[in-house]
């Protein structure tokens, strides 16, 4: 009876589909995973040791697996996005390289995602960043080292635009996907980008700094403005026109957003910059860039509130895309699972950031994320864009040939 427990368990497991933020594919089929266990635990397998010595046997040092979270932080310049697919260079594919050339994943099993057991918590797209992304996997861990020894050994095989600040052990049914609470983007842009051309002012805010200050950061008012402009996609909402893919009774266009809001952010090369701030159960694919276009479409007054209401309708129209250099995934929530799991060792603790962990955060964005948004390139290519966007038609009539959520 005990074994036949076992195999249920472990039949619900591989059943589990181990999916990306952003609704990828699944996958995880309905076989039964390469058994991990075996691979590191077979006498003819040695250990490659963590800390570049040579691979001992079994029999010196012995090893088995554990379900470990990660999380980790990643400039998505040079990257065609998290996610591992054939012919591009992924964050992942670093990831696992990682992980073999420090003995935490068998090199046979490296291309293998099902057999590692491998789940994301949100897939960035290509130019995308991330300060804090959740991953998990099987990893290799010998009896004598705790799973806080995951994270050096990673970071001495990576590139020091992607860095792991901090790793978990995890309960064996965790799913960084599904057991996410939330996610939280911000999308980094100049101040000025919000102001019309033509008059400088911020949503008509009348206290605007006015062309002469084009380049002044926002006042209370304008970002209490950019605020109202952003609470008009909180709720529950139709977002079929904010991503591709979707028909617009499509019940997997329909997203929660819990709270957005703008703020300032550092300036980058004497410019001052704004964050427009993100927080949501899930996104679609591409809908917080198209998010982005519409909020600084309506500051700019391009789109007033009835053309706004449009678009989160079933009517099918044309969204801009705004740049992806300017954002980045700033936080994953785990809450419920935290105060399930978080108090109980051994279970591996919370997966929320401790303060030094914080802080190694914090200087990854200033030293990686930061100087490549505010770099003259980025500045130039949403220059470009902003001038598109100018004369982007939002009330055009959508053509059944085009990508739904239209392009720019």
């Amino acid at each position: 009876m005990a074994e036949k427990r076992g195999a249920d368990v472990d039949e619900r497991e591989a059943k589990r589909a181990h999916v990306g933020g952003g609704g990828e594919p699944l996958e995880r089929d309905t076989a039964s995973p390469p058994d991990l266990d075996q691979v590191v635990t077979a006498p003819s397998a040695p250990f490659a040791a963590t800390s570049g010595a040579p691979a001992c046997a079994p029999a010196a040092r012995r090893a088995s697996t554990r379900k470990v979270a990660i999380v980790v932080a990643y400039c998505g310049l040079g990257y065609a996005g998290l996610q591992r697919n054939p012919n591009v260079r992924a964050v992942e594919d670093d990831i696992i390289a990682a992980a073999v050339r420090a003995g935490r994943v068998p090199a046979e099993l490296s291309s293998d995602m099902k057999a590692l057991w491998w789940c994301r918590c949100a897939r960035t797209d290509k130019g995308v960043h991330a300060l804090a992304n959740v991953l998990s996997f099987k990893c290799v861990l010998p009896h004598d080292e705790c799973v806080d020894g995951v994270a050096t050994t990673l970071n001495a095989h990576l590139p020091p635009t992607v860095r792991v600040l901090a790793a978990r052990r995890a309960t064996r049914g965790f799913d960084a996907h599904k057991l996410c609470d939330s996610r939280e983007y911000d999308y980094l842009l100049p101040a000025r980008a919000l102001r019309s051309p033509l008059t400088g002012r911020v949503c008509g805010v009348a206290d605007a700094a006015g062309v002469d200050g084009a380049h002044a950061p926002l006042s209370d008012a304008e970002l209490a403005a950019v605020d109202r402009l952003l609470g008009g996609f909180e709720g529950t909402r139709n977002f079929h026109n904010y991503t591709h893919g979707h028909a617009p009774t499509a019940p997997q266009a329909v997203r929660y957003m819990m709270r957005l809001r703008a703020a300032r952010a550092p300036s980058l090369d004497s410019e001052p910059f704004v964050a427009l701030r993100f927080k949501g159960a899930s996104f679609l694919v591409n809908q917080i860039r198209k998010m982005v276009a519409v909020t600084v479409a309506r500051a700019r007054g391009l789109v007033d509130d009835e053309l706004f209401a449009a678009t989160l309708s079933q009517a099918r129209m044309p969204i801009a895309i705004a740049p992806a250099a300017g954002l980045l995934l700033r936080s994953c929530s785990f809450d419920h699972y935290d105060r399930t799991f978080g108090a109980d060792p051994s279970k591996g603790g919370k997966l929320e950031l401790s303060g030094e962990e914080e802080a190694l955060r914090d200087a990854f964005c200033e030293a990686h994320v930061l100087p490549h948004v505010g770099s003259a390139e980025n500045r130039t290519e949403l220059d470009e864009w902003l001038g598109h966007l100018d004369k982007f038609d939002f009330r055009r009539p959508f053509s059944a040939s085009e990508t739904p959520g239209g392009a720019l």
